[in-house]
């Protein structure tokens, strides 16, 4: 195997290590014109597939009687584990989070795989209203058994490196691989802050 070789399963190993973005105002329609109060409630996802970490909950609020978008609301996303443990969470969702400013926007936290209840609630002079929806909430892609295999399989490419003879590739290919374990072990220890 060149140096080469261990350069492009490194950043490998950091392209799926990394999370994946979650994209605000759009992704997986959850609720399309829900009615919620005097509201109709679209409610999207994002990413696709939903794993542990951030997600983005993005809110269109209709007012039912005319149809019409509403944007001077107070929309709350809500997240409940459902079988699980795990703690519920309260988040915000605001215009300035969204990209597209006719959506409210969240960015929520789901510590743990399951399934999970999110609430939308919506709040104005013309009322409350709300809605929910289910959700299963995958664990993270490098987990368990997948991550592990996949880090013996580099060190073990790293040491036949070292036995042939080229100790600078292996160092600096050993302190990134250290590196990702260590964002790794890091990031799955990060709880959500109280609320």
């Amino acid at each position: 195997m060149s140096w080469r070789s261990v350069a492009v399963c490194c950043l490998f190993v950091g392209a799926l290590a990394a999370p994946e973005r979650a994209f605000a105002n759009g992704g997986t329609p959850q609720l399309t014109l829900e009615p919620a109060g005097p509201y109709e409630l679209t409610v999207t996802t994002s990413p696709t597939t939903i794993r542990v970490g951030q997600a983005d909950v993005s809110v269109l609020v209709y007012q039912a009687s005319t149809g019409e978008l509403f944007q001077d609301a107070q929309v709350t996303v809500t997240t409940e584990p459902l079988g699980h443990p795990g703690a519920p969470g309260r988040f915000p969702a605001t215009h300035a989070q969204a990209d597209n400013k006719l959506y409210y926007a969240a960015n929520v936290q789901l510590p743990e795989a399951g399934r999970w209840r999110i609430g939308v609630q919506v709040e104005s002079p013309l009322g409350e209203g709300a809605t929910s929806f289910e959700l299963e909430v995958s664990p993270p892609f490098l987990a368990g058994p997948r991550f592990l295999l996949l880090q013996l399989l580099l060190w073990l490419s790293l040491f036949r490196l070292w036995l042939r003879g080229h100790p600078i590739v292996v160092a600096v290919a050993a302190v990134a691989l250290a590196a990702a374990l260590l964002w790794q072990w890091r990031r799955s220890q990060q709880r959500p802050p109280p609320r």
